[in-house]
């Protein structure tokens, strides 16, 4: 880092890591500044701009998972609590896949059977991600139900049903394959709002709706709802204690249809806490640091 860019950092902690972006891509740090304020960074429609802490936040996430804002792998989303959440593109889980060093290939797979949606017609009833890593004799697959993942609100979604599936169970597949924690994609946030990064246009867009869709006829099916919640509460107890999903979603492939989709749901709320947790705990550190960077005894120390 050269001398003006060290002074730069240490006059306002908050730009320290544009700083070091800059000169990664040997640019002037407030140009590049200027230039992701106005993409990823830009002011909400109703002219709120993001705190510089926020900022921060987001981008301290892309270094850590070694992906781009300027290439839109990654954006920031507020949602309806006010919280600001990193939202990563399919690009950006790509980027983060194929840096792996355990990465050794992926297969996407379509069903034979089918499903219809209303306003749409027929799609496949379910795509699977599989992905092969180094070292272990068995492969990670996941499997994405359509009319689990179907955003009726999205444009899309309605336009592109078969293209958005293929990115979502791509993306839960290196969810469970790659320790990769604390973001977002494609989905529903935090704070229940439907939200869709990659419209026809390629721009952030969050929708919020409810999700209508025609499901196809089929047999219901019982089970014992006290049994699967005693298998959900140990498996959601064991991640927590190993600070690690991927192995309960693992034991959850082992059951069928209603059970698993039970015990699925299940850990993808247990998940979502803990993340929206972590993300309050990040917020309150930035806060605090913020706060003793600003206090009377901080402002006395010497340089």
């Amino acid at each position: 880092m050269t001398t003006e860019n060290q002074a730069l950092a240490a006059k306002d902690p908050n730009r320290s890591i544009i700083v070091r972006m800059a000169e990664q891509f040997k640019v002037d740090p407030d140009k590049l500044w200027n230039t992701m304020s106005k993409t990823c960074f830009k002011p909400e429609p109703n002219g709120r701009a993001f705190a510089p802490e926020e900022v921060m936040y987001v981008l301290m996430v892309a270094e850590q998972l070694g992906i781009n804002p300027m290439r839109r792998e990654i954006w920031a989303f507020r949602g309806k609590n006010g919280v600001v959440q990193p939202l990563v593109s399919v690009d950006g889980w790509k980027a983060i896949m194929l840096r792996q060093p355990a990465f050794d290939g992926y297969e996407i797979r379509y069903s034979d059977s089918t499903v219809e949606l209303a306003n749409v017609g027929t799609v496949p009833e379910w795509c699977e991600c599989t992905i092969w890593q180094k070292g272990i004799s068995h492969p990670i697959t996941e499997r994405v139900y359509m009319t689990e993942a179907f955003v009726a609100t999205s444009p899309v979604w309605r336009s592109r049903p078969r293209h958005m599936l293929h990115h979502r169970a791509l993306i839960q597949a290196i969810r469970f394959s790659f320790p990769v924690t604390g973001i977002s994609d494609v989905g529903v946030s935090d704070s229940g709002e439907v939200i869709d990064i990659e419209d026809l246009n390629g721009n952030s867009v969050a929708v919020n709706g409810q999700v209508t869709i025609q499901k196809p006829v089929h047999k219901p099916v019982s089970f014992d709802k006290d049994k699967l919640e005693e298998i959900a509460g140990k498996a959601i107890a064991l991640a927590l204690n190993r600070n690690d999903f991927a192995p309960a979603f693992k034991f959850a492939e082992r059951l069928q249809g209603e059970e698993r989709a039970y015990v699925v749901a299940k850990l993808e709320q247990a998940r979502s806490e803990v993340q929206r947790q972590a993300i309050n705990a990040a917020e309150a550190h930035i806060e605090n640091e913020a706060a003793s960077d600003e206090s009377p005894e901080a402002k006395e120390l010497p340089l």
